[in-house]
């Protein structure tokens, strides 16, 4: 289990090598411009809990199953949470998922 309160300019990977399980505490921000702000990298019942992830094309990719996905916020990533093959057998629980976009000097907001 990797409990954290740092902030990370990078993408994270977990997966049978690392912990399974990122709980992050104390507003830890996983900030992008591309690819992928955290993989849950074929790793059975991965945990998430508490991130905020900003900026990447997606938010949280898994190709894991059994985990949970929980009170994270993903804000202006091109996809939010994405769920490969079987990876739809997670719980997904009180996430929050913001798209900002500006067009023609207007702010729009997606929910």
């Amino acid at each position: 289990m990797v409990r954290d309160n740092r902030s990370y300019n990078e993408n994270i990977t977990l997966n049978s090598t690392t912990s399974p399980w990122l709980e992050c505490q104390g507003h830890v921000n996983i900030t992008g411009t591309s690819g992928i702000g955290v993989f849950l990298k074929n790793v059975d019942g991965p945990v998430m809990v508490g991130c905020h992830i900003e900026g990447f094309s997606r938010g949280i990719y898994t190709n894991s199953s059994q985990g949970l996905i929980k009170d994270n916020i993903l804000v202006d990533n091109n996809q939010g949470i994405f769920l490969e093959g079987d990876a739809d057998v997670n719980k997904l629980l009180n996430n929050t998922i913001l798209i900002y976009t500006i067009i023609n000097n207007f702010y729009k907001f997606h929910k």
